[in-house]
């Protein structure tokens, strides 16, 4: 009686580890499609970025040219402002 159930015991075992080997394969490749689709998200993103940064910088070159007395002196209040600050 003893061997009996040690041996239903090792086959629950076996089920057990096929499980959860078929639930850690089915993970994985669920994961794939994710990753890659992130990788997509990620991308799209960065190129955003990309053509924000281009479009500010335009526009940033604009208002300059436009009045660039007024930045000039923005510019160099900021500078002082943060020589102020950080200066010990």
């Amino acid at each position: 009686m003893y061997r009996t159930s040690t041996r239903s015991r090792h086959n629950g075992h076996s089920h057990l580890s096929g499980d959860l080997r078929n639930i850690r394969d089915a993970i994985k490749k669920a994961t794939r499609g994710v990753t890659g689709r992130a990788g997509e998200l990620l991308s799209d993103s960065i190129e955003d970025v990309r053509h924000k940064s281009v479009d500010v910088q335009k526009n940033v070159a604009y208002h300059v040219a436009k009045k660039p007395v007024r930045y000039m002196a923005a510019a160099a209040l900021t500078g002082w402002l943060i020589g102020f600050l950080t200066r010990k």
